[in-house]
């Protein structure tokens, strides 16, 4: 996986290119009956965006749950995360929820990483749509690798949406590589198990 280096004013994970629409990975391992995960609701890249601020990252705290959460919504209809499920995870000891926002604090994505020894799972990734197409995705998914590798991961691993074509291609750029398929996994969809080593 290649992740390119920080710019001067954000965290790890900058990368100006763009990414393809809406995502969301999850664990493999996760509990799915917490609605831990869906895929794009949109299988298309959007238009081009005209360049604005660079988005920062920044961890997740409590008080972005709310926000976060109608966001989630948004992306991801009936699969997406509740809010205390969103607590849990920014409880966790293994997981790492961040977030990239504008200035002014507005939100433009998040990403969460969770990491167990060697091995590190994206939980879940998601661009709101007026930041689609600015790079965000792409930037929010090396800040984590890079989170991951940092924490002693040597392996990354998602799960995705079998008709989401746009977070496919993202994935692959990353050096993800397609382990197996979970049926109908999601609403509509089955899960395709991806795993990159970083």
């Amino acid at each position: 996986m290649t992740h390119p280096g920080p710019d001067a004013t954000a965290d790890p994970g900058t990368d100006p290119g763009t990414e393809p629409g809406f995502h969301r990975a999850t664990a493999p391992g996760t509990d799915p009956t917490a609605k831990t995960g869906t895929d794009s609701v949109t299988t298309t890249a959007p238009a081009a965006r005209p360049a604005g601020p660079t988005p920062r990252l920044r961890r997740m705290r409590w008080w972005d749950i709310d926000r976060v959460a109608r966001l989630d919504t948004l992306l991801f209809g009936a699969d997406t995360w509740s809010p205390e499920f969103f607590w849990s995870q920014l409880a966790s000891p293994v997981a790492r929820m961040t977030l990239a926002v504008e200035p002014g604090d507005g939100l433009c994505g998040y990403v969460g990483v969770s990491v167990a020894g060697t091995q590190a799972d994206i939980l879940t990734i998601g661009t709101a749509p007026a930041s689609q197409g600015r790079g965000v995705g792409r930037r929010l998914l090396s800040h984590a690798a890079d989170c991951a590798r940092g924490a002693g991961a040597e392996v990354l691993h998602l799960d995705v949406a079998a008709d989401n074509g746009p977070a496919l291609g993202l994935y692959r750029t990353f050096g993800f590589e397609e382990l197996g398929r979970r049926p109908a996994y999601y609403a509509g969809a089955d899960a395709i198990v991806m795993r990159a080593f970083l």
